[in-house]
């Protein structure tokens, strides 16, 4: 029998998830210990993951300010550029603070910000970059050489997949399915912008990930 984890984390209408974990045939104490390990290892994980986003965010809100038109992009963007336009940021994430618009490509990060009645200045910061900060990281990264999480994911409440975007071209997106018997109470508690609670057991909450798999969870909003 296989148990698996996954934690998630909310920021402005999005939630993260990481960690899957498995456990073999194991004697039903050991598979609770266990569990509240992993728990506490993706708590801490968690936090890692959404201080190094809001940071990136913050990084990349000062750097666009600063931007001067026709001179070379700065780390961490490799390419920025000036747009107008009422519908540019229509259908991008929202964040409140700072104020920006983002989405996530397959390989890269795009971030818009206000610079004038409909006008933005936008950059691109490769996928890469944000992957490289959140795995330099004992707590996300690798431990002994192994990795501690096997799939990130970014969720819009809303149940849109954000990252990984679908590898294939023209692919869509998944969206968890809405229907009343499907969603899990930690579904539920991420559209409600609500942080988990471990139970009296202390074992980290349920929720379905993308792929529909009915996992043990921990997520919280980004600071």
């Amino acid at each position: 029998m296989k148990f698996r984890w996954k934690w998630a984390f909310g920021i402005a209408g999005v939630a993260l998830l990481a960690l899957t974990w498995f456990l073999a045939s194991w004697g039903f104490a050991q598979k609770d210990a266990a569990r509240r390990a992993a728990g506490d290892r993706l708590d801490e994980g968690r936090d890692v993951v959404a201080r190094v986003l809001h940071e990136l965010l913050l990084e990349a809100d000062a750097k666009l300010a600063a931007a001067v038109p026709g001179a070379p992009a700065t780390a961490p963007f490799v390419s920025i550029t000036r747009e107008a336009g009422a519908d540019i940021v229509y259908e991008e994430v929202y964040v409140a603070e700072p104020e920006l618009w983002v989405r996530f490509g397959r390989g890269a990060i795009k971030v818009w910000r206000r610079d004038g009645p409909d006008k933005f200045v936008g950059g691109r910061i490769p996928i890469a970059e944000f992957e490289s900060r959140f795995n330099a990281h004992a707590g996300v990264g690798k431990k002994d050489g192994e990795r501690t999480w096997a799939r990130v994911e970014i969720v819009e409440r809303g149940g849109e997949l954000l990252y990984p975007r679908a590898a294939a071209s023209g692919a869509k997106a998944k969206k968890a399915d809405r229907s009343s018997g499907r969603i899990t109470i930690g579904r539920r508690e991420i559209d409600d912008g609500e942080s988990s609670r471990r139970g009296r057991d202390g074992l980290p909450e349920k929720y379905k990930d993308a792929d529909d798999k009915l996992v043990l969870a921990s997520w919280a909003p980004v600071p």
